[in-house]
């Protein structure tokens, strides 16, 4: 395939949802709503244990372990990826002080479109 096998995107976006929903509230103190949350993840979950499920078992039968490993590896170890998580740890790292810089820069924006408005009223 040309972008990636579907299940495997599937099955991945799953438990990356399913471990966020999780974490999201031990971390960064959300709150967890079973009407929302609790039914996006069990919907994800079903839909990709269906895909997982219903894959063709021959188009998968002449992979190794060894084979397996060596790709994953090689793919983990290439430039991109490392510079991938290089930036994602560098924004969680620095997420607060962005996150400041941002709501900032919003409310002075805010506050100066409020001024030119009350001036092109008056």
């Amino acid at each position: 395939m040309k972008f990636g096998n579907i299940i495997l995107i599937s099955s991945t976006s799953c438990f990356t949802i399913i471990f966020s929903a999780i974490l999201s509230p031990l971390i960064l103190g959300e709150k967890f709503r079973w009407k929302i949350d609790g039914v996006t993840i069990l919907l994800v979950a079903t839909g990709s244990s269906l895909a997982v499920s219903q894959q063709p078992v021959v188009a998968y039968s002449n992979i190794t372990a060894e084979n397996v490993n060596g790709i994953v590896i090689s793919k983990l170890t290439q430039t991109s990826t490392l510079v991938y998580f290089i930036c994602i740890f560098g924004l969680i790292i620095l997420r607060d002080w962005l996150y400041v810089r941002v709501k900032n820069l919003l409310t002075d924006f805010y506050s100066c479109t409020l001024e030119n408005y009350y001036k092109l009223n008056t």
